[in-house]
């Protein structure tokens, strides 16, 4: 595993992050120590801007829903995307 997905819906009060099925096994399988969440929901505050909170989501939230390590993690592509479109939904840099 090389990359990880995480499916992203933004909603008027907040945000829920979701790993597919496929992510989902591949970190259970690959990472056994692991405990790995489907889905998180984030609230933020409507009246701010969203990019406010969208450099914080992308340190916290992948590890968080992957239950992996900073190392494992800093090893991975991690890839934030619409699940309708399955375009990119904010780019991650390290």
């Amino acid at each position: 595993m090389n990359t990880v997905k995480i499916h992203v819906n933004k909603q008027l009060d907040g945000i829920t992050f979701g790993l597919p099925v496929a992510s989902l096994q591949a970190i259970e399988q690959e990472y056994p120590y692991a405990h790995p969440t489907s889905s998180l929901f984030v609230y933020f505050d409507p009246t701010l801007d969203f990019d406010v909170y969208s450099g914080r989501f992308k340190t916290y939230v992948p590890s968080i829903l992957t239950g992996l390590k900073e190392d494992d993690l800093a090893r991975l592509q991690v890839m934030f995307l619409d699940p309708v479109t399955g375009k990119q939904f904010f780019a991650v840099t390290a």
